[in-house]
């Protein structure tokens, strides 16, 4: 990612002072100012060297989880190739997380990605990076990209169709309509795989989305609970909400990133879903 991201973005930025202070800034747009998800994101490389040096790598393992719960059922398909869509990929975290995992226990899947972001320049920082790890993951991956906005954006046939910290930046109704769009472009024993961030607001409105797609009978719910029924009880009380809390061990660099800006020092957060036709 540092290689990928050196070769698109001006030296300054990367410089460990600017980035850290580009990166507190980012995590505030997520956490106390969210209300300014929805204006234009911060020109400049600051804000993108943030969000592909830190954000990306920090959650690129989040999809593990997911996915091993899939395989673990012999679920995710081993047909050739495994046919991917990233939907809001941004600098690649769902993607390159995809790639990790299936090197290590797929080694025999090769995965065939389409990319989808409006940011031209992070799809352009996640095609830098999958091509130089196509060499030391034997090309389990292929990783295309396409700019466009999310709305129409969903192609299949998909095996697996992924979105990371896409759903709390649209409407309940955009949401949803993402969410049926993604269950039309499945094949049969495909997935969608949901994954957002662990703040209250944002996984209390996955509960809800959830409790929609039952009751619609939208799709079926895999993971992480599988309750049939709605409403979500975590919903009943304001106060309580539900999310992964899961240890994990960071890179060096980003272990210094986050020791500087005392972000992400207490292992992996995330709330997810994920959806099958049965």
């Amino acid at each position: 990612m540092w290689a990928a991201t050196r070769a698109e973005l001006a030296p300054a930025a990367l410089r460990e002072a600017a980035l850290g202070q580009a990166i507190v800034q980012r995590s505030a747009r997520y956490t106390t100012d969210r209300d300014t998800l929805a204006s234009p994101r911060p020109d400049g490389d600051g804000d993108l060297a943030a969000r592909a040096l830190f954000f990306t790598v920090a959650d690129a393992a989040k999809i593990w989880i997911p996915l091993g719960e899939l395989l673990g059922r012999g679920l995710i398909p081993t047909g050739a190739p495994l046919r991917v869509v990233d939907l809001g990929a941004g600098a690649g975290a769902m993607s390159l997380g995809l790639a990790g995992f299936l090197a290590r226990h797929m080694p025999s899947v090769r995965a065939e990605i389409l990319a989808i972001d409006r940011d031209r320049r992070a799809l352009a920082i996640l095609a830098a990076a999958a091509a130089k790890l196509a060499p030391p993951l034997a090309g389990t991956v292929a990783v295309s990209t396409r700019v466009a906005t999310l709305g129409g954006a969903v192609s299949g046939p998909a095996d697996l169709v992924l979105a990371g910290s896409v759903l709390n930046e649209l409407s309940p109704a955009a949401a949803l309509d993402l969410v049926r769009a993604a269950m039309d472009a499945l094949t049969p024993d495909g997935a969608v795989i949901l994954i957002e961030p662990a703040l209250r607001q944002v996984a209390r409105r996955l509960h809800q989305l959830r409790d929609t797609v039952i009751a619609e009978g939208i799709a079926a719910v895999f993971a992480p609970c599988t309750r049939t029924v709605a409403p979500c009880p975590a919903l009943a009380d304001d106060r309580d909400w539900c999310h992964e809390d899961r240890p994990a061990d960071l890179p060096p660099q980003l272990s210094r990133l986050a020791r500087r800006t005392n972000l992400r020092t207490g292992g992996l957060k995330f709330s997810y879903l994920v959806l099958r036709r049965a």
